[in-house]
């Protein structure tokens, strides 16, 4: 590590030299133009959250995504840890081929319905009758 960083250490600014394919450079001073600001804050924006992250699969999610993401959980999904905790509530249930999301909504009202009985009586016993509601053979 350089005096200059050992010295400065969480008390001051450093700067580097980094060298970007010019594609990259272009789009970066792109975003910094569109956001009012220069490229290295734009850079030094983008880099600060990703220090500590050391993960071999980051997943990045657009803006469009994490909308059909909060369309699908019904909810607004704004950490890497609300999606995790709520995806953990997903289940689906599975006739033949047809696959269907029970929202988390739905289920955390149904496990306060329970009444003595399994998840999975349950689930069963309201599937069926209302198929045979739909059906009209109730």
């Amino acid at each position: 590590m350089s005096t200059i960083v050992d010295t400065l250490r969480g008390t001051g600014t450093v700067s580097y030299r980094v060298s970007l394919p010019g594609k990259l450079a272009a789009r970066y001073e792109d975003k910094a133009e569109k956001a009012g600001i220069a490229v290295e804050e734009l850079l030094a924006d983008r880099l600060a959250p990703a220090v500590n992250r050391d993960d071999s699969k980051p997943i990045y999610i657009t803006d469009e995504q994490r909308r059909v993401i909060d369309d699908l959980l019904q909810l607004n999904v704004e950490t890497p840890q609300k999606l995790v905790s709520e995806l953990q509530k997903l289940v689906k249930i599975s006739v033949g081929d047809v696959r269907i999301a029970l929202p988390p909504l739905l289920l955390e009202r149904m496990s306060t319905r329970l009444f003595g009985l399994t998840f999975e009586e349950v689930l069963t016993r309201e599937v069926i009758e209302g198929l045979e509601k739909f059906a009209e053979m109730r």
